[in-house]
């Protein structure tokens, strides 16, 4: 193969390990303000006794707010430490 077809394939090689790096970013902080926006609604949302005495209230925002805090700390950091390598192992 010719000298100036390599440099082209290797070029669009690390094009695509950036959008991957790119991706992972952008879901890790779409995880982590999806799980904040879970915990202001649970927050703002009414919890009150009715006439029979039930406790009603969205306690289900709780889990789902942690869940999303843990997967976007998760998918941050993995894609963090997947940037740290790829930038020492050249």
């Amino acid at each position: 193969m010719d000298k100036k077809m390599e440099k082209p394939m290797d070029d669009m090689s690390r094009c695509g390990e950036s959008g991957k790096s790119k991706f992972s970013t952008y879901l890790g902080v779409a995880l982590l303000l999806l799980g904040a926006a879970l915990l202001v609604l649970k927050g703002v949302s009414p919890e009150y006794l009715d006439a029979d005495g039930v406790l009603h209230e969205r306690f289900f925002l709780l889990p789902l707010s942690a869940l999303c805090f843990l997967g976007g700390a998760v998918v941050l950091a993995v894609a963090g430490i997947r940037r740290l390598f790829g930038k020492f192992g050249k």
